[in-house]
């Protein structure tokens, strides 16, 4: 019958701890240290079962993901551009001329490269219009 051993547990901590670099989140990285002490814990205690195991692993990876998420929410990431990530974030303030009507306050308008759908006061094709707000993935319009 195959047995989980503790490099078993290393191997598949070691291969989460990799996966992070590809995938990024920082959540497999805790699961990996997670396996990490489970193997730890088959070393030192050799007749543990693979019900134990899971257990320990269990709590592990529970207790790991709320300590990252303790010091992430302790230690924000500062930095110049918040709103890198967010592209809603960097249109307001932005002026766009309309090439199409707004109507019953809803339209599209084309910012840069992309379509975006906009909300706001029915204005006719042509107006100058400036992003006052983002709601979800529409930006929220009113005249320059």
């Amino acid at each position: 019958m195959f047995q989980i051993e503790f490099w078993h547990w290393m191997a598949l901590g070691v291969a989460l701890a990799a996966v992070e670099t590809v995938v990024p989140g920082a959540f497999f990285l805790w699961l990996g240290i997670a396996a990490i002490v489970t193997g730890l814990f088959k070393l030192v205690f050799a007749g543990m079962g693979w019900e134990g195991q899971a257990i320990v692993f269990g709590v592990c990876a529970v207790v790991s993901t709320v300590i990252w998420i303790i010091l992430w929410r302790r230690r924000p990431i500062d930095t110049d551009k918040p709103e890198l990530n967010v592209r809603g974030e960097r249109m307001i303030g932005r002026q766009i001329t309309l090439e199409e009507p707004l109507v019953n306050g809803e339209g599209s308008a084309k910012v840069g490269d992309t379509m975006w759908r906009i909300r706001g006061p029915d204005f006719v094709r042509g107006t100058r219009v400036k992003v006052v707000d983002v709601e979800g993935t529409v930006l929220v319009v009113d005249k320059v």
